[in-house]
């Protein structure tokens, strides 16, 4: 939310808010896995995070991820696509 990409679109105000709404919804994974899947170790972190908490699906921009669009049985999306799939569902 802070990148810089992104901060000429959003307050601080909203950051934060954002923020909060997440940590009050989110559920926290410890770390178990320590595969090396992609070629950047931040890339790696997500989808151990994904795998440790029993994900369904990784919604991302990065290329190394969105180009695996899978991984364990865990689908890999852009926003685009994944906000497509949440409105079939309703």
């Amino acid at each position: 939310m802070r990148r810089n990409k992104l901060t000429e679109h959003v307050t601080e105000e909203q950051v934060e808010r954002f923020i909060e709404n997440i940590e009050r919804i989110a559920e926290f994974v410890e770390l178990e896995s320590h595969l090396e899947v992609v070629n950047d170790p931040k890339d790696d972190f997500v989808i151990n995070t994904a795998i440790d908490g029993r994900a369904d699906l990784i919604v991302s921009g990065d290329h190394h991820l969105l180009s695996l669009k899978e991984f364990k049985g865990i689908k890999i999306a852009s926003v685009d696509e994944a906000v497509r799939k949440l409105k079939k569902r309703r």
